[in-house]
Order: structure tokens, then C-alpha cells, then sequence
């Protein structure tokens, strides 16, 4: 059984579904760290924990990336824009 973990989903405690990130528009290394298994993932947690640059980098990327792509700013746009579509495909 699969639960929601950090936008991918889980599968277990060495199993990691990484593929399903692209379902949301992220960089590995340039918004968020992943690994396939925890023995991948490990080392990317400690290099994240040991360097501060790093762990700022990753923060503010991520962060502009939620407001451009994920705000309510961004998506009721679009959102208002497919529903207009919607509406006219049987004018």
C-alpha cells in the first residue's frame, strides 16, 4: 500500500517510488533531494544536513517554485482558463 511521502509515494522502508515525481515540476538536486532506496537516500540527507549553502539552496528553489507553479495566484488562472474551455467546447 502506497502512502503520500514528500510528493512521491512510499512503498516501504527501501523502496521508493522516485518516478512519480514528475508528476510535479521539480529538480532533483535543484528543489528537493531523492534517492530510489534509503541507501541512496542517506547520503543525500547527511550532505544536506552538513551543508548550510546547500540546505539554502534547496529552500529557496522550492519555495519559489510552490508560489510560481502551486500558489492560488498561479493555478485559479489556470484553473478559470480550462473552465472557460470547458464551457465553449459545445458553442
Amino acid at each position: 500500500m502506497y502512502k503520500k511521502f514528500w510528493g512521491s509515494n512510499f512503498a516501504g522502508p527501501d523502496n521508493y517510488d522516485v518516478g512519480r515525481l514528475e508528476r510535479i515540476d521539480v529538480v532533483p538536486g535543484g528543489h528537493i533531494l531523492v534517492g530510489n532506496t534509503t541507501i541512496d537516500f542517506s547520503p543525500e540527507t547527511i550532505r544536506l544536513l552538513k551543508r548550510e549553502t546547500l540546505r539554502q539552496k534547496l529552500t529557496n528553489s522550492a519555495y519559489r517554485l510552490s508560489c510560481e507553479k502551486y500558489d492560488w495566484t498561479a493555478v485559479v488562472p489556470q484553473l478559470s482558463d480550462l473552465l472557460e474551455q470547458i464551457t465553449h467546447e459545445n458553442d
